[in-house]
């Protein structure tokens, strides 16, 4: 799902088409063509949605900047409904879980104030966003951190706006009855965007229950540095595959 260029914008990019396969067009004939495209019987009525659309896009930003919590407040994402056919993940950041709430149906307004292209020529015009399932709302900032059998391993992931992150550990000899080997753990950290990723593998010494040391660290922000520094390298590496 996709925004669809402005009306206006449309009918330049037809005409110029138009215009190298030797064709005039003139722009008002162009406009009532795009108009047509978009299943509006005419040029004024669509351009009056249009309208319609930012003024109610301006409209979510202000209520946005009300209840919207610092940049640094949790991630919070949810599956938001676009009429009853069309629905989109949209993420906000807030300081609670209530407000998160009542901020999706406003982000997704301004995220796609002037509709949609659901596939190729099949467009939807702008309507009334709402939250589906208020119980479907999840903190994508906070880890999750997952235990595997028997204390043989354990896991944390998390998210922001461009990157997921991940810690794994476990254990060389996690059935060794000897404390000191079988406190013995592998470490691996991953920062990730789509395919492309960086790792740091480290040996640790890890004595107690590997889902509690991995509370304790991020209760403490022991990988804070870490991550930061990881995060940088993601990015030349982006960077570099980019040129």
């Amino acid at each position: 799902m996709k925004n669809v260029p402005q009306p206006k914008e449309q009918a330049r990019v037809l005409k110029a088409a138009l215009a190298q396969l030797g064709l005039k067009l003139k722009h008002q004939d162009a406009l009532a063509v795009v108009a047509s495209m978009m299943g509006v019987r005419d040029w004024p009525t669509l351009s009056a949605n249009f309208e319609a659309a930012e003024e109610k896009r301006q409209t979510a930003q202000k209520l946005l900047s009300r209840i919207d919590g610092p940049s640094d407040g949790d991630l919070f994402e949810a599956l938001v409904t676009v009429d009853q056919t069309m629905s989109a993940r949209i993420r906000v950041r807030a300081h609670s879980l209530e407000d998160a709430k009542r901020m999706f149906g406003p982000a997704a307004c301004a995220q796609y104030p002037h509709g949609f292209e659901l596939d190729e020529g099949n467009y939807r015009g702008p309507s009334d966003f709402y939250l589906g399932d208020s119980n479907d709302v999840e903190n994508i900032s906070e880890p999750d951190i997952e235990s595997g059998c028997g204390d043989f391993s354990a896991s944390a992931t998390w998210r922001d706006e461009r990157f997921s992150f991940r810690i794994d550990l476990s254990r060389d000899e996690g059935d060794c009855s000897d404390d000191d080997r079988r406190a013995k753990t592998t470490e691996i950290i991953t920062v990730s965007f789509g395919e492309v990723n960086v790792q740091r593998t480290k040996r640790l010494e890890v004595y107690g229950d590997l889902d509690d040391y991995l509370s304790d660290v991020f209760d403490d922000g022991d990988y804070d540095d870490v991550f930061d520094e990881l995060t940088a390298k993601l990015e030349r590496k982006l960077k570099r595959q980019a040129k």
